[in-house]
């Protein structure tokens, strides 16, 4: 985090008008505490911009899938770039019965529901998002490159072996 904290600024983001109220007692204690909690949001934030540029760069250059970060969202809500990722990391061309421009909900479906079953048959793979169809539709990017970041270890651990 660079430059100087300003805690009144700190203090307007916990307690407006200067009212400290549930469980600081001190204007300092929660100033404190914003700090904290202002720098461990900014760790975390570093580390998942880290993570997904590794990601990124994994799929790029190991699987040969180009990303374009303006229209990655789309391209992962309607299952065709996860398709691909997926088919990549097993060794196929593209997975089988995926619409390559679909353009109803059930055809986005579809294609991720395809990709998702793939990765269900993968013991290594960690399960936490293997049944997030709804989330991905929604483009939620947590669940996304969440779901990027356990589909790169299951299958990169076992490149290394």
């Amino acid at each position: 985090m660079g430059g100087s904290v300003n805690p009144e600024i700190e203090i307007e983001d916990i307690a407006p008008n200067n009212n400290i109220t549930g469980r600081y007692k001190t204007k300092e204690k929660a100033s404190k505490d914003k700090i904290k909690t202002t720098t461990n949001s900014a760790l975390v934030n570093e580390k998942s911009l880290e993570r997904n540029r590794n990601i990124v760069n994994w799929i790029e250059k190991d699987l040969g899938i180009q990303i374009n970060l303006d229209t990655f969202d789309d391209e992962m809500k309607n299952g065709v770039k996860l398709s691909d990722i997926v088919a990549r990391c097993e060794g196929k061309h593209e997975l089988r019965g995926i619409e390559r421009k679909p353009k109803k909900t059930a055809q986005m479906t579809n294609n991720i529901n395809r990709a998702l079953a793939v990765l269900r048959d993968k013991k290594d793979m960690n399960p936490t998002y293997l049944w997030s169809t709804e989330e991905i539709l929604n483009c939620d990017s947590n669940v996304i490159w969440s779901l990027l970041s356990d589909i790169y270890k299951c299958y990169c651990k076992k490149k290394q072996l």
